[in-house]
């Protein structure tokens, strides 16, 4: 695969219109997020969901495909800050961190990657990423995930009040059965993460901060 080339911040990002919408390890890092009021970053933040990582700390081939998507929005100018999203440890190596690695290594500014470490579940990355992004104060958002994953993802981001655009990563081509046991898993992970997102909406309701919500 080809090097990314460096990226350099935009203070105007443009929005395209072609690229718009879109219809079991153990370990957890629970982490403290990086601060995110720093003065002057863009509003327009890309979200890139993590997946596994080698036990050597290379990124997989689908994480790899979602890393090089976002870089690649990140230096089409529809963002200019990215939140890596993905609390679990494959061995040493936490999946938000072998992004950001990855994103700085790649040229983006370490003051506009924000790694995300405490998501072990798909509506785990939607609310800690929304509490990150109200902080950094995102104006725009993209979330970027393999697009077998993009619907689920979506209707996660948009269950936690962030009204996500996508940009789904290409699979390559898989088998029936591969493609059987995705939208299996999709199905019953989706109704596992509505119960938790809507039990997460009710304990709030009441006006009782919820664990996952940062302390003031």
């Amino acid at each position: 695969m080809e090097e990314p080339r460096a990226f350099t911040p935009t203070d105007e990002p443009e929005w395209t219109e072609s690229t718009k919408g879109h219809g079991a390890p153990r370990g957890r890092t629970r982490g403290t997020q990086l601060e995110a009021t720093r003065p002057g970053l863009p509003r327009d933040v890309v979200v890139v969901l993590g997946c596994r990582v080698e036990e050597t700390g290379r990124m997989s081939a689908a994480l790899e495909r979602r890393a090089t998507w976002a870089h690649a929005a990140l230096r089409c100018g529809l963002a200019s800050s990215v939140i890596t999203s993905g609390g679990r440890r494959w061995g040493e190596h936490v999946e938000a961190d072998v992004l950001a690695r990855a994103f700085t290594s790649w040229g983006v500014p370490e003051a506009h990657v924000f790694p995300e470490l405490s998501s072990l579940t798909t509506a785990e990355n939607a609310l800690f990423s929304a509490a990150l992004l109200r902080r950094i104060g995102a104006e725009r958002v993209i979330v970027v995930t393999c697009e077998w994953h993009m619907p689920r993802a979506l209707a996660c981001f948009r269950a936690a009040g962030v009204p996500a655009l996508a940009l789904p990563a290409p699979a390559p081509p898989s088998s029936l059965l591969t493609r059987a046991r995705r939208t299996l898993h999709e199905v019953l992970s989706g109704r596992l993460d509505r119960y938790n997102l809507a039990r997460v909406a009710m304990i709030r309701a009441r006006g009782v901060p919820h664990p996952f919500d940062p302390s003031p």
